[in-house]
């Protein structure tokens, strides 16, 4: 750590140093010594950051001897615990030797009535009843040590623990935060045209919260447009007008989200949907309803649930995993199910279901104006980044890695796909609430270049690239794949896509929570299966072959129309050109 921070403070003095013209000198007051102004700046910037490196330092030892104690404490503590360990071992040494007593006792008792007149047969069988009693008594019971008691927790494990709960705690909300961004962003990117392209005036749009009680919230946002010649300041009628005020109402909605005090325990799902039907009450042409949730209704205690009657809504469904989900997916996918069937039976129209990562302007548009977008095509790429399959180290930036020429071929096959063509890359993870995703990629070759839109071959293959180089830190430290439960979630996209294309990268380990979560692949489905040999498998080369044919019928099984099989130490670019290109 010395060295590195002299290293520093040597690179920091030099940048010091170009500061000052080299021309330029320095007189040292009463010592008559000139130096250049350059060197002078070199010794500042050398000082300040070996200064900073020191108070860093005597910072976190500070810290970490707040978080652990003094070593005289720290010695104190684990002192106290050999000596009550000492002394439970002590009871349980001096508690054997009363049994070893008490058996002697016995022993000798059955040995003289072993010596004494056979008119004691009946009482020696009396004896060995009562002495085999106790015996099996004694087997079945846990000593005295081994039996569950209560132990406070030591200064230092409460910290452990502490430290450890609100690291994942804040990991979860980060997340939550992040998903719940994105989600917006997507909305506010692409309503602003379908309210003044295809929706037709008067417009009233709501945007409110989930909490205990849903139908007392204060709605975070309000938005109505007007279309006419003559308008206010305040009137909101204009794609730009609309941009800006739902720019405005998206940021509003963040900041609430991250405001602790608005957080509540409870959430009344119901109530929300009461509150959005009684919102919509007008003789409006057209109702739009999306909701953002983990669509776990949790109400307090005593509160009853409740009951709504749509007017036929189109219904979003925007759903991700809540912070406390097991880790099986298929109860979190039937959950969002059983609400969409909720939502059917009580008036909506149409319910379509997106998990929150695959959110896109194409599939929102798709979702509320289908008869508006083609469908185009769906492209997911999932890779196991197992130290055996892929490890996250060898997917690196470099032109050669595996990953950047399957995005660069995949962006090249997609000029003839069905546009437009949505891309999709997830590392798998050990269970499918935790396999991270990126942001999703849209590409549409059009004529007319639009502000961030990808319309020509060469910024889509750009953009592959750069998510192929992205992808492997998500992966790091992967030791087991929930291929299962990831693929649920990948295809739990609705609507469906007309043309979809599946690349699986792995070892084809299904590693996660079982039994495995189901999946259903749109009719049509190219899968494309990359696969390497787990260590197990050298041993028995037919169980590899066998469990690739296994998840080659089971793609086949939930729809697929092709499923083709490639090893990945011969995989290349033309492999998934033989049978991804277009009329195959």
């Amino acid at each position: 750590m010395t060295l590195f921070a002299v290293i520093v403070a040597c690179v920091e003095g030099f940048f010091y140093s170009r500061i000052a013209p080299s021309t330029d000198t320095f007189r040292f007051p009463f010592l008559n010594y000139e130096m250049p102004q350059s060197h002078l700046f070199f010794f500042w910037g050398f000082v300040l950051v070996m200064c900073l490196f020191i108070l860093g330092f005597i910072g976190f030892e500070a810290c970490a001897t707040i978080l652990r104690g003094s070593k005289s404490g720290t010695l104190r503590r684990e002192i106290s615990k050999l000596q009550k360990r000492h002394e439970r071992y002590a009871r349980a040494v001096k508690q054997s030797q009363e049994a070893l007593n008490e058996a002697k006792t016995t022993t000798d008792g059955a040995d003289k009535i072993l010596q004494g007149p056979a008119v004691n047969g009946e009482s020696l069988r009396q004896e060995l009843d009562r002495v085999w009693k106790q015996v099996e008594a004694i087997k079945g019971a846990a000593p005295e040590w081994a039996k569950d008691k209560e132990a406070a927790l030591t200064r230092t494990e409460v910290h452990q623990l502490a430290q450890t709960g609100g690291l994942w705690l804040t990991l979860a909300l980060v997340g939550v935060v992040v998903m719940t961004k994105t989600g917006l962003n997507s909305f506010e990117a692409f309503y602003p045209e379908l309210a003044s392209r295809y929706w037709t005036p008067p417009l009233k749009t709501v945007w409110t919260q989930i909490q205990a009680s849903s139908i007392t919230a204060e709605p975070l946002c309000k938005l109505e447009t007007v279309q006419k010649l003559v308008k206010s300041a305040s009137d909101v009628g204009t794609r730009e007008e609309i941009e800006k005020a739902l720019s405005k109402c998206v940021d509003r909605v963040i900041k609430a989200s991250e405001d602790k005090r608005k957080l509540g325990d409870y959430t009344d799902i119901s109530g929300a949907v009461a509150m959005a039907s009684d919102i919509a009450s007008g003789e409006y042409g057209e109702r739009v309803l999306v909701m953002l949730s983990d669509f776990h209704e949790d109400l307090p205690r005593g509160m009853r649930q409740a009951v709504f009657q749509l007017k036929g809504e189109r219904v979003v469904l925007l759903h991700r995993p809540g912070t406390d989900e097991p880790q099986n997916i298929s109860g979190y996918l039937a959950r969002v199910d059983g609400w969409k069937k909720k939502l059917l039976e009580h008036g909506a129209r149409v319910v379509v279901s997106m998990p929150v990562f695959a959110v896109s302007e194409t599939r929102l548009r798709a979702a509320l104006r289908p008869q508006d977008v083609e469908a185009g095509t769906a492209l997911t790429v999932l890779v196991d980044f197992k130290e055996n399959v892929l490890p996250a180290q060898a997917g690196g930036s470099g032109d050669g890695s595996l990953l950047v020429q399957i995005g660069r071929t995949l962006a090249e096959l997609a000029r003839d796909w069905p546009s437009p063509v949505t891309a999709l890359w997830m590392a798998v993870g050990p269970s499918g609430f935790v396999s991270k995703t990126l942001p999703p990629l849209e590409f549409g070759p059009s004529l007319i270049k639009k502000e961030h839109a990808l319309s020509t071959v060469e910024e889509f293959a750009r953009a592959m690239e750069e998510l192929a180089c992205a992808l492997p830190s998500r992966g790091k430290w992967t030791s087991a794949t929930d291929i299962s439960g990831s693929l649920a979630l990948a295809c739990s996209v609705e609507p469906p896509a007309k043309s979809q294309v599946l690349v699986v990268i792995s070892d084809f380990v299904d590693g996660g929570p079982q039994p495995p979560a189901p999946f259903r692949l749109s009719p049509g489905t190219r899968v494309v299966m990359v696969h390497k040999a787990s260590p197990a498998d050298g041993l028995d080369p037919n169980a590899f072959a066998a469990r690739r044919q296994a998840w080659e019928q089971r793609f086949r099984q939930s729809g697929a129309a092709a499923v083709y099989q490639f090893p990945l130490q011969t995989f290349t670019s033309n492999d998934l050109r033989s049978c991804l290109s277009e009329g195959k």
